[in-house]
């Protein structure tokens, strides 16, 4: 579906979801105290805590599904946190991998799938900053996590700014959850 360009003139026919880090105090016009409220990082659904960690968990869905795109800001003060995906209601997570570099593509996902989608050339805005302020990057990963079951996805440090963009699928769908073992065995498609 990714390569076929005749996919994209068919109405799709599951459901494209979204969880980020939205500011959960804006209530809608009804309200013009929150309305216009703009906070729109640092939010997440819970923390859990599992073994010696607490883990903030910032997307979780049941059913069939699959998450097709990710958007974070690259900022070096949140640059060693760690991301763990958990599939189908395991204990263990199928991805446990640095934030910054998987979503980047310094993991094992590499570019067309993850990769810096926005530096300091994108905006002029940013040439005119004070020396020494941080310059503001993004990073954009485009490689399909399928779900059969469940999908649960974690940090192990207070979220900053995320879009995570995944597809339901209607509970008949049989779906192939992801591992690196076929992700592995698919390097030459991948490639």
């Amino acid at each position: 579906e990714m390569t076929n360009r005749e996919s994209i003139t068919k109405f799709p026919r599951d459901e494209l979801k979204q969880a980020s880090s939205y500011d959960r105090t804006q209530n809608g016009p009804w309200d013009p105290d929150s309305w216009y409220n703009n906070k729109d990082y640092g939010y997440f659904i819970r923390k859990e805590v599992s073994k010696d960690r607490t883990e903030y968990v910032i997307m979780e869905e049941n059913g069939p599904g699959c998450i097709v795109r990710w958007w974070i800001p690259l900022e070096n003060t949140y640059r060693n946190r760690i991301v763990r995906i958990y599939l189908d209601g395991n204990s263990i997570p199928v991805i446990e991998e640095n934030y910054h570099d998987f979503i980047s593509g310094n993991s094992f996902v590499k570019e067309p799938f993850a990769f810096n989608s926005s530096d300091e050339k994108d905006s002029t805005y940013q040439l005119g900053m004070p020396v020494g302020h941080p310059k503001q990057m993004g990073a954009d990963l485009y490689l399909p996590i399928p779900f059969s079951e469940s999908c649960k996805v974690t940090l192990d440090e207070n979220p900053f700014y995320y879009v995570i963009n995944y597809r339901v699928y209607e509970p008949r769908v049989t779906v192939e959850s992801f591992t690196r073992v076929v992700f592995d065995n698919a390097k030459k498609e991948l490639d």
